[in-house]
């Protein structure tokens, strides 16, 4: 079977590179990026994916990118402070480690980190945000490491015309915000955006403070040969944390601190610069370089007892690719080959040790997405990668673990074949399998060198991905769902009681998911999603076992109604099933119960004034997004630790806009 698919992968190839007769160019309607990397007009590949617009964006009044996900397509979403400012976004039930599987991008930059931080969504300013496009599965051909249950890529605004906007919001929990954004667009094809944001909040536990900056713009210029930009953002945002409590805590008082000398402040820079040239016979050169540097210092208590940390990270992306996009007589093809090359300086340094991790990643791709009759279109492609790492570890309890200058270098493939079947116009049929991988990470390779009493280090997760799906789109009704089975070989998880990372054995996750959205009249919207998912642990020791933190069932129920041309109403319900306590593979301890809550959007809108009345957790329900196992000192018992989620909070948003 590996044979055959590389060949047909290499067949494609020759095809695409070879001299065609091209037929003349048509105009098609644009497509959604994420399903080929690129701005392609049409490009039917066998994927799930899962639009939120911009308008759905307005209508639910949200303040952050994790509640605008929750429950999108079976996304779990773990929220220690029910404000956004560490939330976790899992895809095709990843629980702990769900930020090291589930890749997070903004207009196709990683978010995702070399470690086991999970990547900073309250870095993305919502004014900014066009749409967010969420792709169902593994996606490791086109986007590489961690992408294994799945992408959600952040589209931004881009320049298009003369326009801005003003917004101040006040809430619960001396919630203060202020955004400001302006853009243009010249006659020459030169186009500027400009966006800032400040906000402050008490938020809901005690010791929990937040203030919050941030400064960003894009400038481009469009040409027929092309377009060129540049982008750059600086946020600061200065965190207290609370910290977990344990249950018996809670029952006392939900919104205490456990550490309440507990805090991080992080700054961080980031900036693209990105160049797309036409080349003759319908080939696209494109190419971006990232270079984001994020710096964090403060207090974070283990076990009560407080420990000074700082943390450095250094990522830099070279993504350069060419492209070609052309009709056979049966549709539009499009041919994708490229490299990513990631450098990432991790550092942190904390009262207990250092961890210092120079790594490298480099990967070429090829992809090959061909209509092979008029209703038919395959997908196929591979990726080849390797990782190195120049590691120093050393902790004060045993000393140097890993001295300056070791390595610990590995490789790791991933490739894919799918086909796409167009009923009719509106209905869709496909079917995809893939290989997809996930290198251990810098922090990973540090505390399992550390384990006691023998140190094991872990190795590259790798894994297998199917699906199948469909999809249904007309003016009226636009619904899609889907079955899949993910298999993981060395799947690396966190054990919080010895405090290592380890390779847990083979994992599999068998699931669904269904998304739907009727409108019914002009004035009302019904939507509905939901996912399920049961993930197993099917070798090793831990044999039989299901992966911590999964809920089985996820959904998101809405309606928006337009009571008059000005006014509109946004409800929605959210529901999580229960999940145990990230670390407790045998389920000996209390973990998450399971939750349903209600948001409320109550919004008007009036020429060039609008303002948003936004209720969240609408029945006041006491409930925790989270759980993981910790020890309490001195006895270092264990027990179940959580961080209380907000109940019921207001927030009032009014804007003025020009354009």
């Amino acid at each position: 079977m590996q044979k055959s698919k590389s060949a047909v992968i290499f067949i494609g190839c020759l095809w695409a590179a070879a001299p065609v007769i091209a037929e003349d160019a048509v105009t098609i309607e644009p497509v959604i990026v994420s399903a080929t990397r690129t701005s392609s007009a049409v490009a039917n590949t066998a994927t799930g994916i899962t639009i939120i617009s911009r308008d759905q964006i307005d209508a639910s009044g949200a303040a952050s990118i994790a509640d605008i996900l929750r429950g999108y397509g079976g996304v779990q979403v773990s929220d220690f402070f029910g404000d956004g400012s560490r939330a976790t976004v899992s895809l095709r039930g990843f629980g702990g480690n769900a930020q090291n599987n589930t890749l997070i991008m903004v207009d196709g930059r990683r978010l995702n980190n070399s470690d086991q931080g999970a990547p900073d969504l309250n870095t993305i300013l919502l004014q900014d945000v066009e749409r967010i496009e969420i792709v169902q599965g593994s996606a490791a051909t086109l986007y590489g490491d961690q992408a294994v249950g799945g992408v959600v890529n952040i589209i931004t605004r881009s320049p298009a015309r003369r326009r801005g906007s003003v917004r101040s919001a006040a809430g619960t929990d001396e919630y203060r915000s202020v955004i400001v954004d302006v853009e243009d667009r010249l006659a020459n094809g030169l186009g500027m955006r400009m966006s800032a944001a400040a906000r402050h909040a008490d938020n809901y536990r005690y010791q929990n403070d937040q203030e919050f900056q941030s400064l960003g713009g894009r400038i481009d210029y469009r040409r027929d040969w092309g377009v060129a930009y540049f982008e750059y953002q600086d946020v600061r945002e200065d965190l207290e944390t609370p910290g977990a409590l344990f249950l018996d805590q809670i029952a006392v008082n939900r919104r205490q601190a456990l550490n309440p000398g507990d805090f991080i402040d992080t700054d961080t820079q980031a900036a693209r610069a990105g160049l797309v040239v036409h080349l003759p016979r319908w080939w696209r050169f494109e190419t971006e370089f990232t270079n984001r540097y994020s710096e964090g210092e403060g207090i974070q208590s283990v076990v009560g007892a407080p420990s000074g940390v700082l943390t450095k990270r250094h990522h830099r992306e070279f993504t350069p690719r060419i492209v070609r996009e052309w009709r056979n007589t049966h549709g539009t093809a499009v041919f994708a080959a490229g490299a990513d090359v990631f450098w990432t300086d991790y550092r942190l340094v904390s009262d207990i040790g250092v961890t210092d991790d120079v790594q490298t990643t480099y990967a070429g791709y090829i992809r090959l997405v061909w209509p092979i009759a008029s209703r038919l279109t395959v997908t196929t492609g591979h990726r080849q990668a390797r990782v190195d790492n120049d590691l120093f570890v050393s902790n004060v309890f045993q000393g140097v673990l890993l001295p300056e200058g070791s390595e610990v270098d590995d490789g790791a493939g991933a490739s894919e074949l799918g086909l796409s079947f167009d009923l009719m116009p509106e209905w869709r049929l496909y079917g995809r399998v893939e290989r997809n991988y996930r290198f251990v990470n810098a922090d990973e390779y540090g505390s399992a060198a550390g384990a006691f009493p023998v140190p094991t280090t872990p190795v590259t997760q790798t894994g297998r991905s199917a699906e199948l799906g469909t999809a249904w789109q007309d003016g009226s009704l636009t619904a899609q769902a889907g079955v899949y089975q993910l298999d993981l070989e060395n799947e690396i998880e966190f054990d919080p009681i010895r405090f290592i990372n380890t390779n847990i054995g083979e994992t599999r996750r068998r699931g669904a998911f269904i998304d739907g959205a009727w409108s019914p009249f002009e004035a009302l919207t019904l939507s509905a999603h939901y996912g399920y998912v049961d993930a197993r642990i099917v070798s090793g020791p831990l044999e039989d076992l299901n992966v911590p933190f999964v809920a089985q069932h996820t959904f998101l129920v809405g309606a928006d109604f337009g009571f008059a041309p000005a006014v509109s109403l946004h409800l929605e319900a959210v529901g999580t099933s229960e999940r145990s306590a990230v670390g407790d593979f045998e389920e000996a301890f209390p973990g998450a119960p399971g939750y349903v809550i209600a948001n409320a959007n109550l919004r008007w809108r009036w020429r060039f004034l609008e303002a948003d009345l936004r209720v969240g957790n609408l029945l006041d329900k006491e409930y925790a997004d989270n759980a993981q196992l910790g020890v309490r000192a001195p006895l270092f018992a264990t027990e179940t630790v959580r961080f209380p989620a907000p109940e019921r909070t207001l927030m009032l948003t009014v804007g003025l806009h020009y354009e």
